[in-house]
């Protein structure tokens, strides 16, 4: 009889035991990622975006180059412009700044998510005028999203660009993309490239007005 109860111990101590020490491995997948990097997740906005220019230039334009054709504001059959940019490129800079953007370490990414963000949807309200900006990729706003205004879009991206460029800090080291398919790595770049589009924007929008 004392021999089966101390076996029962055993046997109870053994699974305790067992179950302290492995549970939380058990329940983690070696082969999927915890998290994401900064330059993780803008390598794939950046291919995202470089994708969609691509295959823009060439599905749409190059057949038609020849041709007078007014098309549709929103092509409703194979939009290859508003799904990508929003769930391709927009989504992953949006849980970027979510996780990252009040890290002191991480300032230079973030500064670089959002130019890159900014330059996201320049493209958007260039092609369709009044888009989804303040209430996008925000799970608060499922039902009913605001389009917000050309002019609001505009003055955003523009603000958002001037405060970006002037936040990067080139003596930061240690706070640069690790792998950076656009510039390398290359902070003066991105501040230049933050720049260059400001001014080509504030051109486009001042020529609009006039």
């Amino acid at each position: 009889m004392k021999k089966i109860i101390f076996l029962a111990i055993g046997c109870i101590l053994l699974i305790t035991v067992g179950c302290k020490k492995y549970l939380t491995e058990v329940n983690t997948d070696p082969n999927q990622f915890a998290t994401a990097s900064p330059a993780a997740i803008l390598q794939g906005s950046f291919k995202a975006t470089t994708d969609f220019l691509a295959n823009d230039n060439m599905n749409r334009w190059w057949d038609l180059g020849h041709m007078i054709w007014n098309g549709q504001r929103f092509d409703l059959t194979g939009d290859d412009v508003w799904k990508p940019m929003y769930v391709s490129v927009l989504s992953g800079i949006t849980q970027l700044k979510l996780k990252y953007e009040n890290d002191s370490n991480y300032t230079n990414q973030v500064q670089i998510a959002r130019i890159w963000e900014s330059y996201a949807y320049y493209l958007l309200v260039a092609n369709y005028g009044p888009v989804a900006k303040s209430q996008a990729n925000n799970p608060d706003f499922q039902d009913h999203i605001l389009y917000d205004t050309e002019n609001d879009v505009y003055q955003e991206i523009l603000d958002t660009l001037k405060d970006a460029v002037s936040k990067i800090d080139v003596n930061k080291a240690n706070d640069k993309l690790t792998y950076d398919v656009i510039y390398g790595g290359d902070l003066n770049k991105w501040i230049k490239f933050g720049n260059t589009l400001r001014l080509e924007i504030a051109l486009n929008c001042r020529r609009n007005l006039g």
